[in-house]
């Protein structure tokens, strides 16, 4: 059951489709038990397999059921109102957000009604390091926990635009930290940017984040109301929470 579970989770936290050597190789077993464990997922259909690269996926089987884990969060549910009005404000798409190991995960989102919209499925991963909402977890991190990071995780470059000097990175981090909320000026998708600021819980500690995305052209324009916004409005959400500071 433990093999079964680790080979579950590598697939899923993968950032591209796995092959069998490659997951072999990180958890230390058998490339036999890791394709028979492979085959069973496929077989249930939380797996599926790429005909032409024999690279191993998961399917939208998955995503159901963290949907079901999702819906019984206590955060999504107080969040709910207030990132509908966060996006009616705004005029953006927002996402709610939620860090899982080196990846941030959307957990719920508010299409923007107008315009041209931006808007990411709920259950997408994306780097921490590449986004505005990714970052200000990295921001809040505890410093040994940072420097980890930082040494473990290769940055590597999804767009022209995706800051992968360390140096630069944590500078940019300490800016966040002061100004209170992040912006990704086409880090990870190019045309693609947000603004996003820190939800904290009673204790003080950063348990989601709210952003505000939308085409670059039209966000960089506004980053002064816009911040103001998600200030205000992932506030509101970290008292639903608790959060009285």
């Amino acid at each position: 059951m433990d093999k079964a579970l680790r080979v579950f989770e590598f697939v899923c936290r993968a950032t591209k489709d796995a092959r069998v050597v490659d997951i072999s190789k990180a958890l230390d077993i058998n490339k036999a038990t890791v394709f028979r464990l492979l085959r069973t997922f496929v077989e249930t259909g939380y797996m599926e397999q790429d005909p032409d690269t024999d690279r191993y996926r998961p399917t939208m089987k998955i995503l159901s059921l963290g949907n079901s884990v999702m819906n019984k969060m206590e955060i999504r549910g107080l969040a709910s109102d207030i990132i509908k009005e966060l996006s009616e404000k705004s005029g953006e798409s927002v996402h709610l957000s939620i860090k899982d190991g080196v990846m941030a995960v959307i957990i719920d989102k508010v299409e923007a009604r107008t315009g041209t919209k931006v808007s990411f499925h709920i259950g997408r991963r994306s780097d921490l390091y590449s986004t505005g909402t990714g970052k200000v977890f990295l921001a809040h991190l505890p410093l040994n926990r940072l420097e980890d990071y930082l040494a473990e995780t290769p940055l590597d470059a999804h767009t022209p635009m995706t800051i992968v000097d360390r140096t630069v990175l944590k500078r940019q981090l300490d800016e966040i930290r002061e100004s209170g909320f992040s912006v990704d000026r086409q880090e990870n998708n190019t045309g693609i940017s947000c603004v996003a600021a820190p939800v904290r819980n009673y204790s003080d500690e950063v348990v989601a984040s709210v952003s505000l995305t939308g085409p670059s052209v039209r966000i960089e324009h506004n980053i002064p109301r816009l911040s103001e916004l998600i200030l205000d409005y992932s506030s509101r959400i970290s008292r639903k929470l608790g959060y009285h500071r």
